[in-house]
């Protein structure tokens, strides 16, 4: 390193020394060493490249010439690229290095306006502006009004969005109309790659989307052929279920070509194939001629897998199992001249088992067992075939008596009595060592009907147990004479027919309920009454009893009741006037239509007489059911509860707590239902989750007053008499839903993710089978909840029932006639308590409570109900908070509850007059606080509303960037959704709260 001074530095190179100081200065060199803190020293090297670069500068004016541009532009490449001059003079002369700018100027080749980009890259400079707007590209410098952009960066840009496409383009391109485009488009939630702000119009990639157009356009052509279906189509054509359907595709891995409107498409071809190639142990069977026990046998023994499985029916495949079944039928070729049971038993229509029985029984042995299968002579086997035959209408007692659910020895006693001989004798060959042990030797069969009148003639040999079981299947109608069938049959076809008996002010409906049930039943009552009225009659006469009986109906009168007195008890004869007076009024009738003479006449008003006079002596109402001979006591009348409020709340609260319930929550959740809804016992059965309204979740969704909504059918009614009003439907208080929608949860819980929420039976025996309905729901809650009644008295504790909640809401109706203030709100409460009790009568206490505004009875209501008058007085009815805490506060408010006058009648010190006092106080100042508070709240809202309205209004046009454009629709979705929110709770605030 060789150091010098700039003087010592100028003097040899011959170079201007103040020149040198001034440019070692305006570098700001640095010297390497200082000496005397006055000369400065630097290495002769860096002094060399001062001086060199130096000579190699030159100003603005004189690059013009050097670099063959304008002033300007060399002036705009410095400025653009923040080029530093060398050295600057005292004077104010730049000097710059010729290659940094030459550099400069070169890159300034590569900017470019958005017409000359336009130009050249085939685009319009409107959507080239869009374009980079979107993708926030600035320019790289902007000269006057003009704007250069990188080349290169655009260019990029313009070459990936000439991969875009319109949807109409999309549409040309792929012969596909717009709307699947759009629902292809929406369904996979594919957003534009570009927004056209100009034009207005969104560009996609259709690689995005070319997968499902495809798929689409291929799924047309096949259809176009009748090759794909959907699921539905393929099971109906191919005859399977859904179950063997997704079995077939799960097995081959059967993908479906499209999916449309959510239902997939596949290729039938595919799946019929493999229906084609599998079956199931029943078809096998059927198509080898085997025992489907020994086909499960052979599979079993060969270790043949199945394909796939259907519930529990497993699929083989054909060729591999019928195979195997061939070889082993070439096996036993030599059997196949003998025959199994089974097959016996389908050619002469006799069971499998039976016959092996028999042939047992008549020592007939098999020739052969092969794979534990018994193989018989045919020939040996036809005597047998022919007994069968000869006691296939007859039965043993033995048979009877599982029948009849009776005793086999009553049965045999009574045959004995009565004298019945056995229609036919089959020897049974037994062996000594048999004969020895007691067994019999022979076996006695019946006639049905015999066995039945042996039994009926000797009923005082039978306990009343079995009794009743065997009078269940005892069929009277056969035993009558072929007048008395005619009679009844023609009764009843005038019945099915739907025609109503109409006499002397008596008619009964002509559309029986469950015709074919209810019409067997009829007929069963009158015959086994005239059958025993008959047999009476020929006891007293002394007369021989001759099958089929006989009388003549006509002849029927009061001393025939002492037949009905002795075969039924009181409670049966009333049902059995039901029954029968219909029965001899149509006789009248049809015996009126052939009156004549006057003398048909007389005699048929002194026939009228008759039957009326018999008609009047059975019990028509339940007071009336009694039995004066037989003194038989009556069953008790139970005592109705009617509860308050806070009392069905405690028995709610108990239900759920119940330590030794099961399911608490679903026998609370009845109890809560019976109450606010008046649903009877009965009817649970047939509430489902479908007859409430619904929200998306499957909970009860609100109306626009915030109460839920149950539409109970009218079918599904008892004795299908009336459902939920037509247009209301029945209410559900606010208090109530969070509690119905709690028991929802639970059940959507168990149930498992397989059952689909919203629909089912509401009360089930079992969670997880929405469908299985129960036969009879227990009463044995009801029996716990009996002993913590201690706010009943004992006798109504003993005979509470499920039902008490109906009957306590509807003394709530009698409750509020006396506390609702609006007369005219009164006057509704009446038919509003006939739409929500379900009622088509009236009942005769709240007629007398409502001052003589309803009709006992009737079916026709005068005017209906306006929504306003309805909810209005629900409100007072079933509009109460589930817990204690609120429920005072409630009853206080509505005029229920009345803290002045309980201070006067709860306070017995002058300390509790004085507490009594402070709650009153508080509850007041309480009741103003909230007031307020609602108002403010509600005010505060509507601020909130106007809010959101002028961001919505700002934001009406989505913007040009592309990473904004999504935030930009999220943040609508959630204003509006706000927006509803706020709406829905204003809704019902009233006009003074909102300021």
């Amino acid at each position: 390193m060789i150091l010098t001074s700039i003087t010592s530095y100028c003097k040899k190179g011959n170079f201007d020394k103040d020149l040198l100081r001034s440019i070692v200065n305006f570098t700001k060199l640095v010297p390497i060493k200082v000496k005397n803190n006055k000369y400065r020293l630097f290495d002769t090297t860096d002094l060399d490249a001062l001086v060199n670069t130096y000579s190699n500068c030159k100003t603005v004016n004189a690059l013009i010439d050097i670099l063959e541009k304008g002033k300007k532009t060399i002036q705009l490449a410095i400025k653009i690229h923040e080029i530093k001059p060398f050295y600057v003079t005292e004077g104010g002369i730049k000097y710059y290095v010729p290659k940094v700018v030459n550099n400069a100027l070169q890159l300034m080749d590569n900017y470019k306006s958005i017409t000359e980009i336009s130009k050249n890259s085939d685009i319009g400079s409107r959507t080239l502006r869009s374009l980079l707007d979107f993708n926030d590209v600035s320019p790289v410098y902007v000269n006057g009004n003009c704007k250069y952009y990188s080349f290169q960066v655009i260019s990029g840009l313009v070459s990936e969005f000439k991969r875009y496409k319109t949807i109409n383009e999309i549409c040309k391109d792929f012969d596909v109309s717009r709307p699947k485009v759009e629902s292809v488009l929406e369904s996979n939630n594919i957003l534009p790659r570009f927004f056209d702000k100009r034009k207005v119009v969104q560009y996609y990639l259709p690689e995005d989307i070319r997968n499902e157009l495809e798929r689409y356009k291929r799924f047309i052509e096949i259809q176009k052929n009748n090759q794909a279906k959907s699921i539905y189509q393929i099971c109906d054509s191919l005859g399977i279920g859904k179950k063997h359907f997704y079995s077939i595709i799960e097995f081959k891995s059967i993908h479906s070509i499209i999916e449309k409107d959510g239902v997939d498409y596949y290729r039938e071809d595919e799946v019929a194939a493999v229906v084609r190639e599998t079956s199931n142990i029943i078809k096998l069977s059927e198509s080898s001629n085997i025992e489907e026990h020994q086909v499960r046998k052979i599979i079993k023994d060969n270790n043949i897998k199945s394909c796939y499985t259907v519930g529990r029916i497993k699929y083989f495949n054909n060729k591999e199992v019928k195979k195997i079944l061939r070889e082993w039928k070439e096996e036993r070729r030599d059997i196949e001249k003998y025959v199994t049971t089974s097959e016996l038993g389908k050619k002469f229509g006799f069971e499998g088992s039976k016959i092996r029985r028999y042939l047992k029984s008549q020592g007939v042995e098999p020739i052969t067992i092969v794979d534990g299968i018994k193989y018989y002579e045919y020939e040996s086997t036809l005597e047998v075939i022919e007994l069968l035959r000869n006691v296939s209408k007859l039965k043993t007692l033995n048979e009877l008596a599982m029948e009849m659910k009776a005793c086999s020895k009553t049965l045999r006693i009574a045959v004995e009595n009565t004298g019945v001989q056995p229609s036919f004798r089959m020897k049974i060959k037994r062996t000594n060592a048999s004969l020895n042990m007691g067994l019999n030797e022979y076996q006695d069969f019946y006639e049905v009907d015999k066995v039945i009148y042996a039994l009926e003639q000797n009923r005082i040999h039978v306990d009343e147990k079995t009794a009743i079981r065997s009078q269940k299947k005892v069929k009277f109608f056969p035993l009558l004479h072929e007048e008395l069938q005619k009679a009844i049959n023609k009764y009843i076809e005038y019945r099915k027919a739907g025609r109503g008996i109409s006499y002397n002010n008596f008619f009964t409906n002509k559309k029986i309920k469950n015709p074919e049930k209810q019409l067997r039943i009829i007929k069963g009552w009158l015959s086994s009454s005239l059958y025993k009225i008959a047999e009476y009659r020929l006891k007293n006469h002394n007369e021989e009893m001759k099958m089929p009986i006989n009388f003549d109906i006509y002849t029927l009168n009061v001393e025939d009741f002492d037949a009905v007195k002795k075969e039924f008890k009181p409670t049966s004869r009333q049902t059995l006037f039901h029954n029968i007076r219909p029965f001899l009024y149509f006789l009248l009738i049809e015996k009126k239509k052939s009156l004549k003479t006057i003398e048909d006449y007389l005699s048929f008003n002194s026939l009228e007489l008759q039957f009326e006079e018999f008609l009047n002596l059975f019990p028509r109402r339940e007071e009336e059911v009694e039995d004066v001979d037989n003194d038989e006591e009556l069953p008790k009348k139970l005592n109705k509860s009617f509860l308050t409020r806070e009392q069905t709340i405690d028995i709610y609260y108990f239900l759920l707590t119940d330590p030794r319930s099961q399911e608490p929550l679903k026998n609370a959740t009845m109890w809560l239902i019976g109450c606010v809804t008046g649903l009877r016992p009965e009817e649970f059965l047939n509430l489902r989750i479908e007859h409430f309204e619904l929200d998306e979740n499957g909970l009860l969704k609100l109306n626009e007053r915030g109460w839920g909504v149950l539409r109970f059918p009218k079918d599904m009614t008892k004795q299908k008499l009336k459902g939920s009003h037509k247009i209301f439907g029945t209410p559900i208080s606010p208090f109530a839903i969070d509690l119905i929608n709690k028991y929802l949860l639970w059940l959507y819980k168990f149930q498992g993710e397989s059952n689909s929420i919203g629909v089912g039976w509401f009360f089930r025996p079992f969670v997880y089978l929405p469908e299985n309905k129960y036969k009879k729901i227990g009463n044995q809650f009801i029996v716990r909840l009996r002993q913590q009644l201690a706010f009943l008295e004992k006798d109504q504790a003993d005979d509470f029932v499920k039902k008490a909640s109906r009957h306590s809401m509807n003394n709530l109706f009698v409750e509020a006639f006396h506390v609702i203030a609006d007369k005219e709100l009164k006057s509704k409460l009446e038919k509003a308590r006939q739409h929500h009790m379900r009622h088509k009568g009236e009942d005769e206490k709240l007629k007398k409570d409502t001052l003589n505004q309803a009709k006992t009875g009737s079916e026709h209501y005068t005017d209906d109900i306006s929504s306003d008058a309805y909810y209005g007085v629900l409100e007072y009815v079933v509009g109460y908070p589930w817990d204690k805490k609120n429920l005072v506060l409630w009853e206080v408010k509505k005029g229920f509850r009345h803290l002045e006058k309980e201070i006067i009648i709860n306070s017995d010190t002058a300390e509790e007059q004085e507490i009594y006092e402070k709650l009153l106080q508080g509850h007041k100042r309480q009741r103003e606080i909230n007031q307020q508070e609602k108002s403010k709240s509600n005010n505060a809202l509507l601020k909130q509303l106007q809010l959101i309205d002028d961001r919505l209004l700002q934001i009406k046009h989505p913007p040009n960037s592309k990473n904004k454009f999504e935030a930009w629709r999220k943040e609508i979705v959630i204003l509006n959704k706000e927006k509803e929110k706020i709406q829905l709770y204003l809704k019902d605030a009233p006009s003074q709260d909102l300021g």
